[in-house]
């Protein structure tokens, strides 16, 4: 397996949980088996000065872990994600295992257009995850997994690709360029927006 890339349009509400329950980190995706070993995506607080003040702004933080119980993570600070603004986020991790000589490189795309590139190690995983969500997650009690609790997304997330591979920058930005109505499987006239888009 060469990676992943993980795309759709998401608009949030709120990155508050309505209840005033702590520890609350609002999943995009959480993909687990029941051991808590897996990749999933949430957005955290991070403190920035914007105006000369000091406030809370979201981010969104990639958290791996493998067969070896390791946790890998990595929190893409250079965008802060506001609610109530429809936004196309795109994540790419590739898989350098097969090739020792490469670092394993974690991608946030933003509307089309790549805004951080980080290196983080691809988890290596021997049992299936049967534990997957969209939105949330699942209540998973392993001693692997800090501040852990259901933590779902309160916004709107429209139509979601999932590929089995590693998507280019040319693809992306085609993929953006369809918009947040298109629901389809990329038909062949579609399929020809990554030519234009590449040329």
């Amino acid at each position: 397996q060469h990676g992943y890339t993980f795309c759709t349009w998401l608009r949030v509400e709120s990155f508050d949980d309505p209840t005033g329950a702590p520890k609350f980190q609002p999943r995009l995706f959480s993909l687990l088996n029941r051991h808590g070993m897996g990749i999933e995506a949430w957005f955290s607080d991070k403190l920035v000065e914007q105006g000369g003040r000091h406030q809370y702004a979201s981010v969104l933080t990639i958290n791996c872990i493998g067969s070896n119980g390791k946790p890998y993570h990595v929190t893409f600070d250079q965008h802060l994600f506001r609610p109530l603004v429809w936004t196309f986020v795109a994540i790419s991790h590739s898989n350098s295992t097969r090739f020792p000589w490469k670092e394993s490189e974690c991608k946030l795309f933003i509307d089309g257009q790549l805004r951080q590139k980080v290196s983080l190690k691809y988890p290596l995983l021997t049992q299936p995850l049967d534990l997957c969500r969209i939105g949330s997650n699942a209540e998973i009690q392993s001693p692997r997994l800090l501040l852990y609790r259901e933590s779902s997304f309160y916004g709107q997330i429209g139509t979601i690709y999932m590929f089995e591979d590693v998507l280019n920058h040319t693809h992306i930005k085609a993929i953006h360029s369809l918009g947040p109505n298109y629901s389809s499987s990329f038909q062949p006239s579609d399929i020809s927006l990554f030519d234009s888009h590449s040329s």
